[in-house]
């Protein structure tokens, strides 16, 4: 998996090869090429631990609007 992140000055590119299995593949993703996708900070690391996203149900937060 790579990632490509907008820091305050500039991309990071991050790199991660799991030793074993796989990451989930996402819905709109085939399996012989890449495509990027966006997504949340929270669903990131989710995916990075292993979680299936397709289950996870985040529950509804209070936000205070700036």
């Amino acid at each position: 998996m790579k990632l490509l992140v907008f820091d305050t000055d500039g991309y990071l590119l991050y790199h991660k090869r799991l030793a074993k299995g796989s990451f989930q593949q996402l819905p709109n993703q085939s399996a012989d090429n890449a495509v990027a996708t966006a997504m949340d900070y929270q669903r990131l690391q989710l995916l990075l631990r292993g979680v299936d996203l397709r289950h996870v149900q985040f529950r509804k937060r209070y936000t205070k609007c700036a």
